[in-house]
């Protein structure tokens, strides 16, 4: 009764609001907001009831990414903040028709992954009952360390599988040229998971965390999301095994603002070591003197929303679904779905290869931009309206619930001693990667490699591992 109620509350009466405000920005802010506040309140009990751990689930993550995507992207189009932009420009010449459905459509596929990660949540275990501890070899964890640091100096050529190799040789490192990476975080399932079951004091695993943090901070300026993904696989993995309640003290309130701020501030830095606000900052540490400055620019405003790219995640979220609807772009029946069982085979043998949302969206919007290699992401509520217009809410039920009892599924089992369900964590580390819409081959690519590398490692560490 509670979810009937929550649906026909999402459904039927959030969009009133931006009927009677006239479709205005601001009454699409408070559309969002109110959105916002109802799911806070639905999904309360399941934040109270469950750990850190449930909080990663697929569901609550690609709520929680989307909800706050939407409603910081609908504040900045509400400020006027973009108004230079063509995004914004394209935004506001939206029929108010198609308008309603776009909003509609995408807050109801929010409320369905709600609902599911209210339904199939992890219940916090003490992990000495569910646990028993294995004999820690120091060995063992030197070696996966070092794999590490390897991983961070060694570039490998995947040129066959369509890398780009050649760009790491020009100066990039391993991890900016995204090669390395998804071998990079299936070493950190293995570390982290070796210094929880091995029994090792919060002191030691915290210290190899940071070092790891730091080190991907340092090496991954370039991509900043990377940084993001590889804690993530530290955080499942730790709450795997030392699971904790969420609790709204003044100790975990300061330590979370600590953590937002130094977040921030990183990719504020990372950003202008990529050229944002042409300070010529070439480290990390250069660019950390010039973040104030930085703050205090007149383009501020405007450049920080795609420092955190929540203004085009929301705006291509909604033109996508707008262009489908003018019919500027064509339905795809499933088309960039496919597109992650042609990969493996090469054009000379079948020439045609599905598309990726990513291009039919960047193509249509802007095609001189995409002819020079660029890219706007659309959100997998979009790419699932692309290809199967309003029932598309069809594969947000199917992909969410399978990912969010699989994942279920998988800490069962890993708390069970079944180690060899280490093997997915990768899996769900990179999932917000095809929620904010890298495409769903890009997760299977990535999660395939780190799970390649994985079992590479354990095969090298075996010999040195205690029983």
């Amino acid at each position: 009764m509670k979810e009937v109620f929550f649906v026909i509350l999402n459904l039927v009466f959030l969009p009133l609001i931006i009927i009677v405000g006239n479709f205005t920005p601001l009454s699409i802010f408070i559309f969002w907001m109110t959105s916002f506040l109802i799911g806070m309140y639905y999904l309360k009990p399941t934040i109270k009831q469950c750990g850190m751990l449930n909080f990663l689930s697929p569901c609550m993550l690609a709520y929680t990414y989307s909800i706050l995507n939407y409603l910081s992207g609908s504040l900045y189009y509400c400020t006027n903040i973009l108004s230079s932009t063509i995004l914004y420009t394209a935004f506001f010449r939206i029929d108010h028709t198609y308008m309603f459905i776009i909003l509609t459509f995408l807050n109801f596929c929010n409320t369905i992954v709600a609902i599911v990660a209210s339904r199939y949540k992890i219940k916090i275990s003490n992990s000495e009952d569910c646990l028993k501890r294995k004999k820690s070899s120091v060995m063992t964890l030197v070696i996966l360390l070092c794999v590490f640091i390897l991983l961070h100096i060694v570039i490998f050529d995947f040129d066959a599988l369509g890398g780009k190799s050649s760009t790491a040789a020009n100066g990039m490192t391993a991890t900016e040229t995204g090669l390395n990476f998804p071998l990079i975080v299936g070493v950190i399932v293995l570390i982290t998971s070796e210094l929880c079951e091995g029994g090792y004091k919060a002191s030691m695993r915290y210290l190899i965390y940071g070092g790891i943090i730091l080190t991907m901070a340092v090496d991954s300026v370039g991509s900043k999301r990377e940084l993001f993904f590889a804690l993530l696989a530290i955080m499942i993995v730790e709450f795997i095994y030392y699971d904790k309640k969420i609790r709204m003290t003044a100790r975990n309130i300061i330590i979370g603002s600590t953590i937002t701020v130094l977040a921030s501030v990183y990719i504020l830095a990372a950003s202008i070591v990529r050229g944002y606000g042409q300070f010529g900052a070439e480290t990390l540490s250069d660019a950390v003197e010039y973040v104030p400055l930085y703050a205090q620019s007149e383009t501020f405003n405007e450049v920080v929303g795609n420092n955190f790219e929540t203004p085009y995640h929301y705006a291509t979220a909604v033109l996508s679904c707008n262009y489908l609807l003018t019919g500027k772009t064509p339905l795809v029946f499933g088309e960039t779905l496919a597109k992650t069982f042609f990969i493996p085979i090469p054009r000379s043998l079948f020439n045609y290869k599905p598309r990726k949302m990513i291009d039919i969206f960047t193509t249509a919007h802007d095609p001189f931009f995409r002819a020079a290699g660029g890219s706007y992401p659309v959100s997998y509520f979009s790419e699932f309206f692309q290809n199967f217009h309003l029932f598309g809410f069809l594969l947000v039920i199917f992909f969410s619930v399978i990912f969010q009892k699989f994942f279920v599924l998988t800490i069962k089992k890993i708390r069970k001693r079944e180690n060899k369900y280490l093997y997915f964590i990768p899996l769900f580390a990179f999932y917000l990667q095809f929620v904010r819409g890298a495409g769903f081959e890009s997760i299977i690519i990535y999660s395939l490699m780190a799970f390649a590398c994985m079992w590479l490692s354990n095969k090298i560490v075996i010999p040195f591992r205690l029983k």
